[in-house]
């Protein structure tokens, strides 16, 4: 896999070092690997180590308008069809001036990720664009709209591929001097190609459907408060609920990794998180995370080789814990170029009421990056 994507890697590389020379163009390249404990979220903590290449190369042809390209390759040492090609461009447009009371942001993207044949279910094209509108009502007190529309296309699966129009808002005011406050709340009306079957009509199953999408919707809400404590600390909480609406008639397929479903996010109840930031002397950067929540997932489908089963994940209900600690420090080489490096490490529990799903997992990275 590594030889058939070459290529790209060498883009990379050439990108990146003609961006030196090019005043109108930013770049960064990052080299990085680790260690995963537990691959695929679950009870069976299947562990590799893996390494990762990439770059982003940012082009602005004129003060208003950001075109971008990216791309990274990862390589896991044991599970090599895990390893992935990932890559897009994307297109960012602020037409309204710096001065103006409104700020109006467009943007759009495009990505695809292949993944190796035995996890080539989930290899993707991805698409979205949004419209994003910021009013200052007063120094202290932004207002902010969007409107947004996303699509994946599984393309080596019959279903699977979704897409979706989300419509969100806020409002964010910093009263009491450093003080933030930040309320957001997000509707998402998506359709999911549903399994290409009919499934029976007795009673506890279901009827039968003619139509080859389901529906659903995603409402969350939030709110998040932060400031800074002395001069080198800032901290932040939020909270969260989400919420999921379905028809009877909605299935989904369970893709048994769950760490790359295309459907892991539907679930619903309240989450919760603690963010730390500290500045040591010498520009080193100090990050603390951790976060809570409570998930109740919908049901799903699992498919043998002679049937479809019913699987009531409705009934699954998980609580899930992590922690992240990262350090970070920015070093300045040559004119302007920035090397900085970061180490992290992170740890995950999440109790379920499926034992599957009943898992921990340790994981460690390391990630060189070069700002040109």
């Amino acid at each position: 896999m590594s030889t058939k994507y070459s290529p790209l890697i060498a883009v990379i590389f050439i990108l990146a070092a003609f961006s030196i020379s090019n005043g109108e163009i930013n770049a960064s390249f990052n080299l990085g690997g680790g260690y995963n404990g537990n691959l695929f979220n679950d009870s069976l903590a299947s562990e590799d180590s893996y390494s990762t290449i990439s770059g982003n190369i940012d082009y602005y042809p004129s003060s208003s308008v950001q075109l971008s390209v990216f791309g990274q390759y990862s390589a896991y040492k044991t599970n090599n069809d895990l390893s992935n090609i990932y890559g897009g461009g994307s297109i960012k447009v602020i037409p309204t001036g710096e001065a103006s009371l409104v700020s109006v942001i467009f943007s759009g993207e495009m990505s695809h990720q292949e993944f190796g044949s035995l996890y080539n279910l989930y290899s993707q094209n991805n698409f979205g664009t949004d419209a994003l509108i910021i009013y200052q009502v007063a120094p202290k007190i932004n207002i902010n709209s969007r409107v947004s529309y996303a699509a994946v296309s599984y393309f080596n699966s019959d279903y699977g591929s979704r897409n979706g129009l989300a419509l969100s808002g806020g409002l964010n005011f910093t009263p009491f001097g450093s003080n933030s406050f930040n309320f957001m709340a997000n509707y998402y009306m998506g359709r999911y190609d549903q399994m290409p079957t009919d499934l029976d009509s007795s009673p506890g199953g279901r009827s039968n459907r003619t139509d080859d999408y389901d529906s659903y919707s995603l409402t969350d809400i939030s709110l998040r408060y932060s400031r800074p404590i002395g001069e080198r600390t800032g901290v932040s909480v939020s909270l969260g609920q989400r919420y999921i609406r379905y028809d009877e008639s909605f299935i989904v397929a369970d893709f048994d990794v769950d760490n790359l479903s295309p459907m892991s996010d539907l679930w619903d109840g309240p989450s919760g998180s603690v963010f730390i930031k500290h500045i040591f002397a010498n520009q080193y950067k100090l990050v603390l995370k951790s976060s809570y929540a409570e998930k109740s997932y919908i049901e799903t489908t699992e498919q043998s080789t002679d049937e479809i089963i019913l699987d009531q994940q409705n009934l699954r209900s998980d609580s899930f814990a992590s922690f992240l600690i990262s350090l970070s420090r920015p070093i300045t080489i040559g004119t302007g170029n920035i090397l900085t490096p970061t180490l992290s490490v992170s740890y995950s529990s999440n109790g379920s009421t499926e034992n599957l799903y009943d898992y921990s997992g340790l994981s460690a990275s390391l990630s060189m990056n070069i700002r040109f």
